[in-house]
Formats: structure tokens, C-alpha cells, sequence
């Protein structure tokens, strides 16, 4: 069977994760029992009896605690920091959630339905990542040193491709509120080409660019027209690492259409999703799970297509950890840029964060709270 093609894969990922892979290493099944006679036949049920009663007492003693992982915790209600800067509204039994997550009382922040056969989440059932996971474990902040996000080119840039990525990493750089500046070009290291697939292996890339990160960095985002793979799939979109704080992305199936606008299946939309996607690895946000986000999986260009453009409450809390950015800074520079370049659907959902409504929240007899 063909494993799956799949566009983006953190670099970081534990196979031993995998619900495919073969924790144990067995090979077959135990040897049937011959049962030859009676005396052996109680011995053996006595024996696979007392067995079973070990075996569940076992499993009671050490056997380790289920993961369970809720909405409320994936919205930071599991005991981690919020922002000092952050503007808090008490809710119902004592919730503080963000002004800007509104969007969960108009329905913008949207549950992620059932996966399907195709999607990310059916072939990748991964468990997500919480806010507090991700205060814990990310070390990539945007600090006095570290502050800007490199972009470099690889292998020879089309002309007809150049608008494109002059407006991806304008776009890069409003998304996360921090400034952009480009490296010279650099050609495709030869130890990264597979000559019997014909593509580039994604991490050959991610060090050769791990070896040219400038101080002052917050990561490399590199950009090519090459096709792009790594082992056990068939190709990828991009590939992030957080440990390395490079990554890469090809728009070698993005398709031609080239036009400068927000239209879905354009190269440009396509390349801003997969831009902004893997800059979050490097920043070391793991595949939202719970909403519709800019961070979900992806397995195919249909799926891609369907994402939004848009961080979902809880992503967007991670990427203020990191990049420090303020709330309200941010909003103001992308809907320059997507009134600039005609994202109209997008302009009116920032329009709604920088306007937000007037959140009340009433007791049973319909009277607002204190």
C-alpha cells in the first residue's frame, strides 16, 4: 500500500507516536495452544486464567493515565500564564477569556468536524497541543536580539514567481507583526537531491539552512519551485523544525495560477497559508486539533484550499507568547494587507477584532453580572 501523501510534517514528530507504528516489535501471532487432554486443558485454563487477573491488575497499577485533552484546556484554562498585556473578561464561573475571542460567541471560531478519509487528522490522528504545553515546552521568543524573520530563495527564481513571494513575506512579516529581510540566494544543497525520486529531501535542506541563521534571527524561511519529500510519504508541501528555527516550503504544486488577489487556488494564496503554517513550527506550534485554523494539517491541496487564513483563539495565543507582538498592532497591519491586495473576506474578520462587540454576560433572570 502507498503511504500517504501528506503537505507539511513537523520536523520534530515521534514516530513512536504513530498509532501505526509497531510498539512491541512482535512479529505474528503466539503459537496456538494444543490442548492433550484433560489434565493439560485445566492446567492451561487455570494457567491463561490466573494470567488475565495479573495482567488487569497490572494494567490497574501502572498502566498510565489516558490523555485526555479538552476544549477548555486548549483554551488555556488549564492553570498557564496569560499575557500581562492581554485584555481579560470575566465570564461564567470565573472564565477569563480574551477580548479577541469573541470570535467563539459570533461563531467566526469554528470546531473542527470528523476527519475523512483523506484528511490530515484520518491517516494523522494526533492529540494537538495545549497553551500550557506550549508555554512550556517553545524556547524561540522574539526578544532584543532575535527579532527578525529571514526569507532566501532557493535554487533560480522565475520572474513570473517573484510578485508571489514579494508579497508572501510581506504578508509573513504582518501576520507576525515582526520585521522581514531577505538573504541572498543560495543554491539547493546537492546532498538533498534523491536521484531516483527526483526530489529534494526536506531535512538535507532544513540543515544546510540551520548553518546560515543570522544572530539576530527568530528563524530562516526558505522558499523553492523544487519538489519536496521525506521519507515514508510521498512529497511535501513544507517542513518546519523549532529546534533548527528554519524551514522550507515549495510551490512546486501549487498550480500556475499566478494572479496577485485573494482568490482560493491562486499560488499566492496558496503560498501565504504554507508560509505563515510553517514559520509556526518554527516557532513550535504543533497541528491545531481542535479548531479551523491556520495550523491544521493538511494531506492534499483540496484540504489546503479549505483552510483559513486565520489563527483560532488558542494558536493565536501561542503566537503572542512568542513574537510579542501587541493585539491590536497586528490586526491594523494585515488589514492594510488584505485591503491592499483584496482579501475581502478576511478584511471584514479583522475588522470585527479591531471593533469587537460589547460582551454581557446575565445571571438566570436575564440580569447582566457584576
Amino acid at each position: 500500500m502507498e503511504p500517504p501523501a501528506c503537505d507539511d510534517v513537523s520536523a520534530e514528530i515521534d514516530l513512536r507516536a504513530e498509532p501505526w507504528f509497531n510498539h512491541a516489535g512482535y512479529e505474528g501471532a503466539d503459537p496456538p495452544l494444543f490442548v492433550e487432554g484433560r489434565g493439560t486443558l485445566r492446567r492451561a485454563a487455570i494457567g491463561v486464567s490466573l494470567f488475565l487477573v495479573g495482567l488487569v491488575g497490572w494494567s490497574w497499577v501502572f498502566a498510565p493515565a489516558p490523555i485526555k485533552i479538552s476544549l477548555e484546556a486548549m483554551m488555556g484554562r488549564d492553570g498557564a500564564p496569560a499575557l500581562d498585556d492581554a485584555p481579560i473578561a470575566l465570564g461564567p464561573e470565573g472564565w477569563a477569556a480574551s477580548l479577541s475571542e469573541e470570535a467563539n460567541y459570533s461563531g467566526d471560531a469554528e470546531s473542527l468536524p470528523p476527519p475523512r478519509v483523506g484528511d490530515w487528522l484520518y491517516h494523522f490522528p494526533e492529540q494537538g497541543q495545549t497553551f500550557g504545553q506550549f508555554a512550556a515546552q517553545s524556547q524561540n521568543r522574539r526578544t532584543a536580539e532575535r527579532h527578525t524573520i529571514y526569507v532566501v530563495h532557493l535554487g533560480h527564481l522565475g520572474r513570473d514567481l517573484q510578485p508571489t513571494h514579494a508579497v508572501t513575506t510581506e504578508f509573513l512579516g504582518a501576520y507576525y507583526d515582526a520585521p522581514t529581510r531577505f538573504l541572498p540566494p543560495m543554491d539547493l544543497p546537492h546532498r538533498a537531491f534523491d536521484d531516483q525520486r527526483g526530489q529534494y529531501d526536506a531535512r538535507e535542506i532544513l540543515d544546510a539552512l540551520a548553518e546560515h541563521i543570522p544572530d539576530d534571527a527568530m528563524g530562516i524561511l526558505a522558499i523553492t519551485d523544487r519538489d519536496l519529500f521525506i521519507p515514508s510519504v510521498n512529497y511535501v508541501f513544507g517542513l518546519g523544525s523549532s529546534r533548527q528555527r528554519v524551514a522550507v516550503f515549495s510551490t512546486h504544486r501549487f498550480g500556475d495560477d499566478r494572479s496577485i488577489s485573494g482568490a482560493r487556488g491562486t499560488v499566492l494564496r496558496r503560498s501565504m497559508t504554507v508560509a505563515v503554517h510553517e514559520f509556526g513550527h518554527v516557532l513550535a506550534m504543533r497541528h491545531c486539533t481542535a479548531f479551523r485554523c491556520i495550523m491544521n494539517g493538511t494531506n492534499s491541496m483540496e484540504e489546503a484550499d479549505h483552510h483559513t487564513l486565520h489563527l483560532c483563539p488558542v494558536c493565536r495565543r501561542k503566537a503572542e507568547l512568542a513574537m510579542r507582538y501587541h493585539r491590536q498592532d497586528r490586526y491594523a497591519r494585515l488589514l492594510d494587507f488584505y485591503d491592499k491586495y483584496g482579501f475581502e473576506e478576511e478584511s471584514a474578520f479583522v475588522r470585527r477584532r479591531l471593533d469587537p462587540p460589547i460582551i454581557e454576560f446575565l445571571d438566570e433572570q436575564g440580569r447582566p453580572l457584576p
